[in-house]
């Protein structure tokens, strides 16, 4: 479909909707690709906000994936049906669905994503911390209202993905293999904790985490489903880990021990030492898999190298951590 015909016809479908769509307009982009779609901007002069603009497409064909678009929609007026009477914690509004063309059009959220506070060497550690700990309240309100049920974690499967990798022979290091041992060792004591699954976000990494004035926004539910709770918690925190491990992110390496545990107050509440076990058995099996699946195969570049490196500390770390929290749960 040209710009201009899907400009036409998001604005057409904003008037039915009751927005005022007088003045000037400006549909910018694709400002993002991803193999399942494409987001643009929606300007409009007199609107409230501006508009994201979601076009779902086949991953494998160039054709409106209709389906997934009405998934999509469905996901987001859930998420904000239950946050749509809280003042701080909030979730992009839905606008409308433009079904025939797999179109979804939302609210954009305006401000600044946690991950260029991150990288803002002028952000002090305790505006980190207090970015961080906003972040898990947002997901601590968006679990508890999406809860589903208590049960014990599914460790199988997550444990063929990594069989599955290391077999493919991409990578052959002894210490891989290592990890994925420990991970089999404990994975009984695993299997003894109850855990809350819920509808999780599916991607809840800083740059879905947009901080706009005294509202904290989580965008692009596109992965939810129900799932283990800690998937999300593992996402954000093992995706912190990577950050601080790159240049811009060396300043907060001293201070993340104290990040993580304003997390975890936040989220899981003064005990949080009691859930400690069975989430960094989760956030060391990610990990390993993350590695496993974009590590260079045999390459010496500098920046495989230090990948390999880099990785291989932070699945250390988790290591001694998951050893030292054994018989916490």
């Amino acid at each position: 479909m040209r710009k201009e015909d899907l400009k036409s016809l998001i604005v057409d479908e904003l008037a039915n909707c009751g927005f005022s769509t007088s003045g000037d307009v400006q549909l910018i982009g694709p400002l993002h690709e991803r193999p399942y779609g494409m987001i643009y901007q929606l300007k409009i002069a007199n609107a409230p906000f501006p508009f994201a603009v979601k076009v779902c497409r086949y991953p494998t064909r160039d054709e409106p994936n209709i389906k997934f678009s009405k998934r999509q929609y469905a996901d987001l007026e859930r998420f904000y049906n239950v946050l749509k009477n809280d003042p701080v914690h909030r979730v992009s509004q839905p606008i409308c669905l433009l079904e025939d063309h797999a179109v979804v059009v939302m609210e954009w959220a305006v401000g600044r994503s946690a991950v260029e506070y991150l990288l803002d060497w002028h952000c002090s550690g305790k505006c980190i911390e207090d970015k961080i700990r906003k972040a898990a309240l947002l997901l601590k309100q968006l679990h508890e209202k999406c809860f589903q049920s208590l049960d014990y974690p599914t460790v199988e499967c997550q444990l063929e993905k990594i069989d599955q990798l290391l077999k493919s022979g991409k990578n052959q290091k002894n210490y891989l293999y290592r990890f994925n041992e420990q991970l089999k060792l404990l994975a009984p004591e695993v299997r003894k904790t109850k855990i809350p699954f819920v509808y999780i976000h599916g991607d809840y990494q800083p740059s879905n985490i947009i901080f706009s004035k005294d509202k904290v926004y989580a965008i692009d539910v596109t992965y939810s489903r129900v799932e283990a709770a800690n998937i999300d918690v593992v996402t954000l925190l093992n995706t912190l880990s990577r950050i601080f491990l790159l240049p811009k992110g060396f300043r907060l390496l001293p201070i993340k021990n104290r990040i993580f545990n304003a997390f975890y107050k936040e989220y899981y509440g003064d005990n949080y030492k009691q859930s400690l076990f069975v989430l960094t058995w989760m956030m060391l099996q990610d990990q390993l898999r993350f590695y496993l699946e974009n590590a260079g195969s045999n390459s010496r570049s500098l920046k495989n190298f230090y990948f390999d490196i880099s990785q291989r500390r932070l699945m250390t770390g988790l290591l001694k951590e998951l050893n030292s929290n054994v018989g916490t749960n």
